[in-house]
């Protein structure tokens, strides 16, 4: 739930994958005297890498994710302890230590209540923790059926837009930004799409949507750039890929990216006369395709 809520749009096995592989270190040695807090770290390292990877996230969007976890999962145990203990300290309960344990008395007959009371709360925490066993899954899951439902639309799109159905590819955009507002994805590909059908302003509104959401979205820029090109939009197209080749890729399909960016920013260079600039392009296309073998 914490990674689709903070841009994570791969299946939610991803995640499970993440967690299982990461946990390792932390059940080899974590049980382990002074050093097991080694394993409890180098897990949690692992898990936000993992996250990183399998979710295709940034580094700060998986480290964030699987702080929010832990905070939260922090405080239910915090709350539950709270609920537990709170009681001890208003029930004025002492026992005598003269002669070893002895049964608990009460020094103020009118506490008698308060004890009852002590034991009704306690009595109430494994319901609690039922009902936070139960309603936690249940967000969770409702999360990654609707994440589900709008990649499958996305998909479609996809499908639609490579066959050249690009109406029925906009209305399947339309329908995963429906179900998820914040599935970037959606939104670039929405834009693509509405460019080959001539709607510029839709599409300059959709890729804004989509670098809203993460500024730092490569294809998001590089399907602006081609949609502007493709529009006759050079100086635009080449605003967009300065913005691209400027950021470092995080993986191999970023790097593709931006082999792909260098080379329609020396098409357009070669065609507005700066050739020089082209070339260098070029150069820096051909080393970000040999950074991909």
């Amino acid at each position: 739930m914490f990674v689709w809520l903070l841009g994570g749009r791969k299946d939610y096995f991803q995640t499970l994958k993440a967690l299982i592989y990461g946990s390792t270190p932390g059940l080899l040695i974590s049980w382990i005297p002074i050093i097991g807090f080694i394993g409890t770290l180098w897990t949690l390292i692992l898990v936000t890498f993992g996250i990183q990877e399998l979710q295709e996230m940034s580094t700060g969007r998986a480290v964030a994710a699987v702080i929010l976890a832990i905070v939260i999962i922090m405080s239910i145990i915090i709350l539950i302890a709270a609920l537990f203990f709170m009681p001890f300290f208003k029930s004025g309960v002492s026992s005598s230590s003269d002669a070893g344990p002895l049964p608990v008395m009460v020094k103020d007959p009118n506490k008698v209540h308060d004890i009852h009371s002590l034991y009704t709360d306690m009595a109430k925490i494994p319901g609690l923790v039922v009902v936070l066993s139960l309603l936690i899954p249940l967000i969770t899951a409702g999360c990654v059926d609707t994440a589900a439902d709008a990649r499958e639309w996305n998909e479609k799109g996809e499908t639609d837009h490579v066959m050249g159905r690009y109406n029925e590819a906009v209305a399947a955009y339309d329908q995963a930004v429906t179900l998820d507002p914040a599935y970037g994805k959606a939104w670039r590909n929405r834009g693509l799409s509405l460019s080959f059908l001539n709607r510029t302003d839709e599409s300059e509104e959709s890729y804004q949507k989509a670098l809203m959401i993460d500024p730092q979205e490569m294809e998001a820029l590089y399907y602006q750039a081609v949609s502007r090109a493709y529009a006759g939009n050079t100086p635009g197209a080449l605003e967009s890929l300065n913005m691209t080749v400027v950021i470092t890729p995080k993986n191999r399909d970023d790097a593709i990216v931006l082999t792909q960016a260098y080379t329609l920013r020396g098409d357009l260079l070669t065609k507005s006369d700066r050739i020089e600039e082209a070339n260098q392009s070029y150069r820096l296309a051909h080393e970000a395709m040999m950074s991909t073998i």
